[in-house]
């Protein structure tokens, strides 16, 4: 399997945060013909503060909704690996999946969440992701 060459490869944990994080540089980047993949790791099913709102019906609506702004942002490519919400663990198999989609994609840049942001303000999804993707970036790569 080959793929084009991706210039960048945003890995979030849920499916809003690249647009908050880095939306406008994704943007930008694509203006410039240069092709960006995003990877969202959770599938948002817990992102709601209805609780009548069954999670799986909140999971398909934030991968509508992370689709449909993806086309906004002219961005082709979002990969959903739809892990549960607040349940990314740094272990093995999550550790491959991301170097996994690394080495397939082989991007110029790779942009994630910083685990080190104080936890205060960071859930731990957040700070998960960040680890996992830094260190599948360094020295795993």
């Amino acid at each position: 399997m080959s793929f084009d060459p991706i210039y960048l490869l945003a890995i979030s944990p849920h499916p809003s945060d690249p647009d908050f994080g880095l939306g406008g540089t994704a943007a930008k980047l694509i203006r410039q013909g240069k092709k960006v993949v995003y990877v969202i790791a959770t599938n948002g099913d817990k992102g709601s503060s209805d609780p009548d709102l069954m999670p799986e019906v909140l999971a398909k609506t934030r991968e509508r909704e992370t689709l449909e702004a993806q086309k906004i942002l002219g961005i082709t490519d979002v990969i959903f690996l739809r892990h549960p919400d607040m349940g990314l663990e740094d272990e093995p198999n999550f550790r491959k999946e991301i170097l996994r989609l690394i080495l397939t994609y082989r991007p110029e840049v790779v942009a994630t969440c910083d685990p080190n942001n104080p936890p205060i303000i960071n859930n731990r999804d957040h700070r998960v992701i960040g680890r996992v993707v830094l260190d599948a970036v360094w020295p795993t790569a």
